[in-house]
């Protein structure tokens, strides 16, 4: 087992990340917890007070590019997390996610990696724009999404979760186009951009996460409504500061960060594969202590 503190995203910066590689092929558990305070809650007369975390398992492809392996979606929970199969050979990049505190102080929490085969495990300074594409890909791996009715090359995409929701825009077409997001009609949620409404643009063959909502756990329920439409280009603000160093900034379509294809079966020894299934059982069913952190 390896654990790794790290920053989540806040305030003051795009947070921290982990480097994973391996040997050889193995199953992998890897969990994020966030951190617990007794003062604070205890302070505030509330039993917790977590906030919106996710984790996104990315393999690093070429000089600038990623797959998105797996990812867990943003919650309330103290413990988010993934079991995959990652091949050995490869690097990888492990992306806690938490949109909640973008205004505010950081929080930090532990990253658990528990691992049939050695696995290495450094933690790294994130930035922005791995954030944003972590953001990308999981929309891209998890959400559902549509085509404009007379643009196909615009896709909408939105993702729902149990933490909030996402809208993300493609755009395929050689122009650059105007979104309008309203989230005026959300009850009980946050929004990543201070603000229920925006219209952004969204450059020639790129992807921009537009807006992402996070529920609020004061009130009893919560709902989330993006409301998207293409406006004209002149309704743009002059002034963007979300266009570079942010979590809405655009990534280019040629860094793509798609979904990793379907690895083909590979021969192995039977009892490789059974030895390998068994471990995976026996580190699911062993109960993981929660750890504390203290600040």
């Amino acid at each position: 087992e390896v654990r790794e503190k790290a920053w989540l995203p806040s305030l003051l910066g795009p947070g921290q990340a982990f480097d994973l590689s391996l040997r050889e092929r193995s199953n992998v558990d890897i969990a994020f917890w966030q951190e617990r305070h007794s003062t604070r809650e205890g302070a505030l007369g509330a039993t917790c007070t977590n906030v919106d975390v996710g984790l996104v398992i990315l393999r690093r492809r070429g000089a600038d590019g990623y797959d998105v392996v797996d990812a867990a979606p943003r919650a309330f929970e103290d413990c988010v997390s993934v079991e995959v199969i990652l091949e050995g050979g490869f690097d990888y990049c492990v992306v806690p996610i938490s949109l909640q505190r973008l205004e505010s102080e950081p929080r930090q929490g532990i990253l658990a990696v528990h691992s049939v085969k050695p696995v290495f495990v450094q933690r790294q300074s994130s930035s922005w724009r791995q954030v944003a594409c972590a953001l990308c890909c999981t929309v891209q791996h998890r959400g559902r999404s549509w085509s404009h009715h007379f643009n196909p090359a615009i896709r909408y995409w939105h993702f729902f979760e149990p933490g909030g929701c996402c809208f993300m825009v493609e755009n395929g077409s050689p122009d650059a186009i105007a979104i309008q997001a309203d989230g005026s009609e959300s009850i009980g949620c946050s929004s990543s951009r201070g603000e229920m409404g925006a219209v952004v643009k969204v450059p020639a063959f790129s992807r921009r996460m537009v807006m992402a909502l996070t529920f609020s756990l004061d009130l009893g329920w919560a709902s989330a409504n993006i409301q998207p439409q293409k406006v004209p280009l002149d309704m743009v603000p002059a002034a963007d500061p979300a266009a570079s160093d942010n979590v809405h900034m655009p990534i280019p379509l040629a860094s793509a960060w798609a979904a990793l294809a379907p690895r083909a079966p590979s021969i192995r020894n039977q009892d490789e594969d059974e030895h390998d299934l068994a471990e995976a059982i026996r580190l699911s069913l062993t109960p993981a202590p929660a750890p504390a952190v203290s600040e």
